[in-house]
């Protein structure tokens, strides 16, 4: 948007002063010029008429007079013009003369000769309008050349922008290393120091979650024996406890897992695997309890994936539905080839979320609580794993409405996510 108010400020910055060099030009300079000529003119031409119906011989006098003013003239029964074009009527001298449109501007001029009425018609050899048409050519080119000077001008003065801009997408898009290559003056060394701060806040926040996550390893395994050892207390209050321990031992390990791929530290082990098997592992891993499940999914489909970290994504988006959905939803699954990649959704029809949800949900610790009613604890990091496994396999991931048929009934409504692995990447 600010390129084109910039290049839109060039040209109209370009038409005002093409435009007053015209002004300038034809009314401040050709147009008295042309007046005083024209005005010269009707006296020659007046004279002409003066000295002819005077004369014994008026052809032979028109001959005599035209050669010695280097003009042409001749008689004619009525005055030479094209109706889209009429004739403009002056006085002068007490005589009507009209000004002709037509090449070397020329004059006609009522004459009574032998008592009957003729016209005269001279064309002088200087036109008047050729400066003006030509000017006005030139002024045309002047702006065709001025506008590609504009645009180039505009072009060279956009480039430090441009690069301050691949350098902010570069770094929204997690290159946080990528500094601007040429600074432009002290905006661009800002830029870099910037940048740089906040690689530093970015890298200390991944130290803490893993520093934190490694630190609590231990005490989780001593309280879990510790439980185990318990055999006094009630059953339910044990239970509860160790409830309490796995809670805290998911959110460990789910932070050290997206610590480990946000610094890029998991090695991909990409295996041929088929999807309709993986689908149907993460079903048998998972309780949906009374929700039907749609699988659309070829059972000879395969693709080069990191078994272990595509398990966890289905598993992810498995335990979203079963935590947020009502028992008798419907839950989708499927995998397909589309566009040089390989897309797999998981959808449900319960209430869905808001629209200014779709992509917070996949930051950490977001959990829609007003339109999915919460069943049980979520620490809201599931799909910010799902988006990171999806981005370390060369992907991405989307959250939409659900728009999905079953037994003969469309809905449109719930959560569908789509994870969407390009072939590419492969």
């Amino acid at each position: 948007m600010l390129k084109v108010r910039i290049y839109l400020a060039l040209l109209v910055a370009l038409l005002g002063m093409v435009l007053g060099a015209l002004v300038i030009v034809r009314g401040g300079v050709l147009g008295p010029f042309s007046k005083k000529l024209i005005d010269a003119r009707m006296g020659v031409v007046v004279a002409m008429a003066d000295e002819i119906e005077s004369a014994r011989a008026p052809m032979k006098k028109l001959r005599r007079i035209s050669r010695h003013l280097n003009v042409e003239a001749k008689f004619t029964k009525e005055i030479p013009f094209k109706e889209e074009f009429p004739p403009k009527k002056v006085a002068y001298q007490e005589r009507e003369l009209f000004l002709l449109k037509g090449k070397r501007t020329p004059m006609a001029i009522a004459l009574d000769i032998d008592r009957k009425r003729k016209w005269m018609v001279v064309w002088f050899p200087v036109d008047i309008e050729e400066p003006r048409r030509r000017i006005g050519v030139g002024l045309l080119v002047l702006a065709l050349f001025g506008a590609m000077g504009a645009w180039g001008l505009g072009r060279w003065s956009l480039q430090p922008l441009e690069r301050a801009t691949s350098a902010m997408n570069r770094i929204a898009e997690g290159d946080l290393k990528h500094r601007v290559s040429n600074p432009i003056g002290p905006a661009g060394e800002a830029f870099n120091q910037m940048a740089e701060r906040l690689e530093e806040v970015i890298e200390g926040q991944r130290d803490f979650m893993a520093a934190v996550g490694h630190e609590l390893r231990t005490p989780i395994a001593r309280l879990k024996l510790q439980a185990e050892l318990l055999e006094g207390l009630e059953k339910n209050r044990i239970e509860s406890l160790q409830a309490d321990i796995l809670e805290l031992e998911d959110l460990v390990e789910a932070l050290l897992e997206s610590a480990r791929l946000e610094r890029g530290a998991v090695a991909l082990q990409r295996t041929e695997q088929n999807l309709y098997d993986m689908f149907m592992e993460a079903l048998s891993k998972i309780d949906v309890e009374e929700r039907s499940v749609c699988l659309e999914v070829d059972p000879e489909l395969s693709f080069s994936i990191d078994r272990r970290l595509m398990m966890r994504l289905l598993l992810n988006l498995l335990s979203n539905i079963v935590r947020y959905t009502p028992v008798d939803c419907v839950i989708w699954m499927g995998a397909r080839f589309e566009r040089e990649a390989l897309i797999l959704w998981v959808a449900d029809n319960g209430d869905g979320i808001e629209d200014s949800l779709r992509t917070a949900i996949f930051d950490p610790f977001v959990r829609e609580e007003k339109s999915r009613s919460k069943k049980t604890g979520g620490l809201g990091l599931g799909l910010m794993l799902v988006r990171q496994v999806a981005q370390v396999h060369g992907g991405g991931v989307v959250a939409k409405k659900t728009d999905r048929m079953h037994g003969g009934m469309s809905f449109n409504q719930g959560l569908e996510i789509e994870v969407l692995l390009p072939i590419a990447a492969v």
